[in-house]
């Protein structure tokens, strides 16, 4: 192999690296590569690639605790290697104001309710800081989560200005 960095990804919204050694060191593949040097030669590398996903469901209310229909709820991906493919999964919340996200791989996820259709606005460094206060932490393991969400009036208020597109008026979404 070549001197430098590099990741392995798993091109599936379903597969993925659940483990990966390198000679007896564990490889955080959320986070970290597999660095190559001319000098050093490389340890064996062992990669356990697996397909267990699970859902997420729950109920989305105001913050009077009134039903929210219609709106999508977000996971997106704590993990910087995990972009772009498997950053992000959604769901969109009935007329009871639940919703169920399928497919989700397990890891470290930031939950959002998102008022807005175009939830790849959230990629946008700029917004997605004005609303991470909002986002709730969620652990998904092998076993279903059930997590209620509060759409909040911060969070609509922040899609609107995007919609008007007044928080960056040379910025065009």
């Amino acid at each position: 192999m070549y001197q430098g960095e590099y990741d392995l990804t798993v091109p599936s919204n379903t597969w993925h690296i659940r483990e990966m050694r390198l000679g007896d060191k564990v490889v955080d593949t959320k986070t970290e590569g597999i660095l190559v040097k001319d000098d050093v030669p490389l340890p064996e590398l062992t990669v356990v690639v697996d397909s267990q996903v699970t859902t997420v469901s729950g109920i989305l209310t105001d913050e009077s605790g009134a039903p929210q229909p219609g709106i999508d709820v977000i996971l997106m991906s704590q993990s910087t290697k995990r972009q772009p493919d498997g950053w992000l999964h959604s769901g969109t919340t009935g007329l009871d104001g639940r919703y169920r996200i399928t497919d989700v791989i397990p890891g470290e996820y930031w939950m959002l309710a998102w008022p807005r259709a175009a939830v790849w606005e959230l990629r946008d460094p700029h917004i997605f800081g004005q609303i991470e206060s909002e986002t709730t932490p969620v652990h998904v393991g092998a076993s279903p989560v059930t997590q209620d969400l509060k759409l909040t009036s911060k969070t609509n208020a922040v899609a609107e200005r995007v919609k008007t597109n007044s928080i960056f008026p040379a910025t065009k979404y």
